[in-house]
């Protein structure tokens, strides 16, 4: 029995539905008000025919990560685990619950893996706990953390919690490590990277000639599992495609939708005007600030990111960043046109 956690997440519905295609028997935790709807809705992107079934496959069940007792009770028949779950916010009043949750679940789950004598241990972890210094060019699996301005306080969540998975490889435990950059997949619109879609599809004006790496979610799904298949412990791998501007980003996308892409690049200084004001129209009207200081600061950083160590481990390919756009652009497209908007 697999345990998958972050099932209903982009990453974790993708990752289920590869586990499910290899036969795989998995048990999904969730939170009780998650929408399990969404993963339904992933599965059918990709085998409309088989998705219910596989579907019906997943044993769902409800946890609370923060419980230790509780959590100990779904690792029955358990071997392997494969932790998807985290917090992912950019809100300063999100950063300390953010960091605290992300660290502690890990060390629970890692601890009751090493108490259940669990096989193997998979850790969704991310590029930002490479750490980010100002003089950084391409940064890989050796980069060791150093604390910066240039972290946010979701990268300093990541770096704990992988901190966490290597404490239990030290004590005995099998563990993997994956480090996606910026994941681009379809059917979460709302929040996270997603987002981007639908914002730039509505006339989002602004581009900025910041760097990041992105990746495709298809891939980074069967890469988790073929990592885990072959045994690779003690280890942790880059997970990134194509290092490209948020300009390029941003054109692509809107070239895919046969739109008018953004063409307004704010300067340093209105950024930094821009998430000052919205920091503070969130405070008065209690909503989540378009832009913060580390999405403002990040969007025009620089930061690049080897995904060399995996393609030798591994012989891979990564999906051109073109056919990932192209992908998730037609699919909300075709989402949006069932919605009625």
């Amino acid at each position: 029995m697999i345990l998958v956690t972050g099932g209903t997440g982009l990453l974790g519905s993708h990752l289920l539905l590869e586990l499910l295609q290899q036969g795989k028997a998995v048990r999904a935790l969730k939170r009780p008000n998650s929408d399990v709807n969404r993963v339904l809705r992933v599965f059918r992107y990709y085998d409309s025919e088989k998705a219910d079934a596989l579907f019906a496959n997943i044993t769902w069940e409800n946890a609370d990560l923060l419980d230790v007792l509780e959590l100990e009770s779904h690792f029955d028949g358990v071997e392997e685990v494969y932790h998807c779950a985290a917090i992912v916010s950019f809100h300063p009043k999100e950063a300390k619950h953010m960091v605290a949750f992300n660290t502690q679940s890990t060390a629970n789950l890692v601890n009751i893996a090493l108490h259940k004598k669990v096989k193997k241990f998979g850790f969704v972890s991310s590029v930002a706990s490479l750490g980010r210094t100002k003089d950084a060019t391409t940064l890989n699996e050796k980069n060791i953390w150093v604390a910066s301005p240039e972290n946010s306080k979701y990268a300093k969540s990541k770096y704990l919690s992988e901190m966490e998975v290597w404490r239990g490889v030290e004590e005995g435990l099998n563990a993997t490590i994956i480090n996606p950059s910026v994941i681009l997949g379809p059917g979460f619109w709302t929040a996270g990277s997603s987002h981007l879609f639908p914002t730039i599809y509505k006339g989002f004006p602004y581009v900025t000639k910041g760097v990041n790496a992105f990746v495709d979610v298809r891939d980074v799904a069967f890469l988790f599992r073929e990592l885990m298949d072959a045994n690779c412990f003690g280890e942790r791998f880059v997970v990134a495609a194509d290092n490209v501007s948020f300009e390029s980003l941003f054109q692509q996308i809107a070239k895919a939708f046969n739109i008018t892409p953004p063409t307004k690049v704010p300067s340093q200084w209105l950024m930094e005007i821009l998430w000052r004001f919205e920091y503070w129209r969130s405070v008065i009207f209690g909503t989540y600030p378009l832009i913060t200081k580390e999405t403002a600061r990040t969007a025009q950083g620089v930061y690049r990111y080897s995904s060399d160590k995996i393609q030798k481990q591994l012989n891979f390919q990564f999906r051109p960043l073109s056919e990932t756009i192209a992908h998730c652009c037609k699919w909300f497209l075709i989402d949006e046109s069932k919605s009625g908007n």
